[in-house]
């Protein structure tokens, strides 16, 4: 056998016995996004169309779930967002995004996530239209009355002019004045 057709295997098997179910999500089952996060890596480098719809089923399942309940859980935003972003861009939605930006609001480790991976792919990917969806997020702010600026980037300002000294360029190249 080959080895996608024992990833999609056992893949099945292990969303149709639950093993991916959003409850178990916020109560600290990192496994299951470690061996999601490994699917998802294997799957960018050899494409199945069957491994990456159930992907986008999983994560899409926790993502509903998050919107509705509004719990927290650091690592495993983090590794959702990673998940998200090893899909093909057109996998990635609107929806997706919208967490991306839930989740950059209150984890400033996805700062580093965004400059060093999310960015980077969809520069080489050529994907202006979800550069421009980016560029939205990590340009929003938040009121942040600690520091003696009023307002401040959600994403990590270390992170975010690290982004922009590497991609400026491209991203001006991909969208023009859009950007």
């Amino acid at each position: 056998y080959s080895p996608t057709f024992k990833i999609r295997l056992w893949l099945k098997s292990l969303k149709e016995k639950g093993y991916f179910n959003p409850h178990k999500y916020f109560s600290f089952e990192l496994n299951a996004l470690e061996y999601l996060k490994t699917v998802a890596v294997k799957n960018e480098e050899n494409r199945s169309r069957e491994i990456t719809n159930t992907l986008v089923e999983v994560i899409d399942s926790m993502i509903n779930f998050l919107n509705k309940k509004e719990e927290k859980n650091h690592i495993a935003d983090l590794y959702l967002v990673q998940i998200i972003f090893s899909l093909p861009v057109d996998k990635i939605t609107e929806a997706h995004f919208q967490f991306l930006r839930k989740v950059l609001r209150r984890n400033s480790l996805v700062s580093s996530e965004i400059s060093e991976t999310v960015l980077p792919k969809l520069v080489n990917k050529k994907a202006a239209g979800h550069i421009l969806q980016l560029l939205e997020i990590i340009f929003d702010y938040k009121l942040d009355k600690e520091k003696r600026i009023e307002y401040s980037s959600i994403m990590d300002e270390y992170w975010l002019q690290k982004a922009l000294e590497k991609y400026t360029k491209d991203i001006a190249e991909l969208c023009s004045i859009r950007a």
